[in-house]
């Protein structure tokens, strides 16, 4: 019986560090999803920089050939001028088109990382979930612990009450088979 207790008790504390181990576990990837998630935020703001400021590059390169062609314009004929006005105003007009196109590609990609960061956190509530379970099974399994190793010292208890028993009736019967030879 003894041994059973002391081994149902080792169990026990296997049971206990397992437990703990998967909540670490847990919080472990709990932890690397969060950190997936930031990196892909920060890539996707660095990939939003770029198209940014190679987009004002492209205004800025415009707006300096545009000033230029203003300047050489001038002394040309009318028709020249009113061609060159035509055909800034086109690239302005695609400029703007690609700009808003880009504008409109990011906001759906915004939506996605919305959609994916609210997903994780998801995962990182139900990660803490598990772990909130796991620590109050932990609670329960230690309560369990003491319980089995007061029970056990009971038993042993009662086995040494038993063991001086059985020894003192030996006793009692030697004396008794001595007394009925005396006789």
């Amino acid at each position: 019986l003894e041994s059973s207790a002391v081994g149902l008790v080792e169990d026990l504390r296997a049971l206990e560090a397992k437990r703990i181990k998967d909540l670490e576990h847990a919080e472990g990837v709990r932890k690397w999803q969060e950190q997936d998630f930031k990196q892909q935020l920060a890539d996707k703001d660095e990939q939003r920089q770029a198209a940014a400021t190679a987009h004002n590059k492209a205004v800025a390169a415009l707006k300096a050939t545009h000033k230029q062609n203003v300047a050489d314009l001038g002394t040309k004929h009318d028709k020249e001028m009113a061609d060159a006005n035509t055909a800034h105003t086109e690239t302005i007009k695609k400029l703007t088109a690609e700009k808003d196109e880009v504008i409109e590609t990011k906001c759906k990609e915004v939506e996605v990382l919305t959609a994916e960061r609210a997903r994780l956190e998801g995962v990182v509530a139900g990660l803490q979930d598990d772990k909130a379970r796991l620590e109050a099974e932990v609670a329960e399994l230690k309560t369990k612990i003491s319980t089995l190793e007061a029970e056990l010292s009971q038993t042993k208890e009662t086995l040494k009450q038993c063991e001086e028993r059985c020894a003192a009736e030996q006793s009692l019967r030697m004396q008794v088979d001595e007394q009925r030879k005396a006789d």
